[in-house]
């Protein structure tokens, strides 16, 4: 249970969002391949952690049943499994994404107003430094140097890679880890909530603060060198199936647009 304790944290801070670094992941300003690398991950890397933290949380309730690779195994043919359904149910419905999208953003923006005016106030008397500390290693240097070893032999350089590192901010799932740990009843929960509440309220506060800065200069590096190395692996075109929120009105009577290049 010990060792659960230990991981739960890290599957609840692994999954990153990309709706709550929206500037980043639409403005063109940033490359089109950075920011849909930036994207895609956002949305593959929350379902990849649901697996590895509903084992633990089976783990430290004492209500595993069976093997921790196959309560995990489990856990991910399953998530996977709804995934492909709803995948194949509504592609090619663009009135369904756009439906989704905005609704989407609308519940985010009420859970936010929630989130400062509740769990983060309920759990700022409980921080401590080694909370402050594990809050910022996440957002830096668990989260950066993973980055920095996928990314060695992708061709991308070193402002790319520091880019990317950076922008990794938590968001909902990780508010919804942190329920569930509450509702599960989880030894040591306020320690794990805390912790989680932190993260997320430095990753509201840093990424919202330095989002735009930080997306004008990667624009000012991107133009400078792309201008004598025009090859640059950044400055291939990335293929997207739909550019974010530009179904505009009427998009329901009409077929979503194909793949374009961005």
């Amino acid at each position: 249970m010990a060792v659960a304790s230990v991981v739960l944290p890290s599957t609840m801070l692994m999954s990153t969002d990309a709706a709550f670094g929206q500037k980043v992941v639409t403005d063109p300003a940033a490359p089109g391949r950075v920011r849909q690398a930036l994207d895609v991950a956002s949305g593959l890397n929350d379902g990849l952690a649901v697996p590895f933290f509903l084992a633990a949380l089976d783990v430290a309730t004492a209500e595993l049943h069976g093997s921790v690779p196959g309560a995990v195994l489990r856990n991910a043919a399953e998530q996977i499994g709804w995934g492909l359904v709803y995948g194949r149910l509504s592609s090619g419905r663009g009135a369904t994404t756009l439906f989704t999208e905005e609704a989407g953003g609308l519940l985010a923006a009420v859970i936010w107003i929630g989130f400062g005016a509740s769990a983060l106030a309920a759990a700022l008397p409980h921080v401590t430094w080694r909370v402050v500390l594990h809050a910022a290693l996440s957002l830096t240097l668990v989260r950066m140097l993973p980055v920095f070893i996928a990314m060695l032999r992708a061709g991308a350089r070193r402002p790319t890679v520091a880019f990317m590192g950076w922008f990794g901010p938590r968001g909902l799932a990780s508010n919804v880890f942190a329920l569930l740990v509450v509702e599960r009843g989880v030894p040591d929960q306020q320690t794990l909530v805390t912790t989680v509440m932190v993260t997320v309220g430095l990753n509201v506060l840093l990424h919202g603060l330095s989002s735009a800065p930080l997306v004008a200069a990667c624009h000012r590096w991107y133009r400078r060198v792309t201008a004598t190395r025009p090859a640059l692996g950044e400055a291939a075109p990335a293929t997207v199936p739909r550019a974010r929120r530009q179904i505009g009105a009427g998009a329901a009577s009409r077929p979503p647009d194909g793949p374009r290049k961005v």
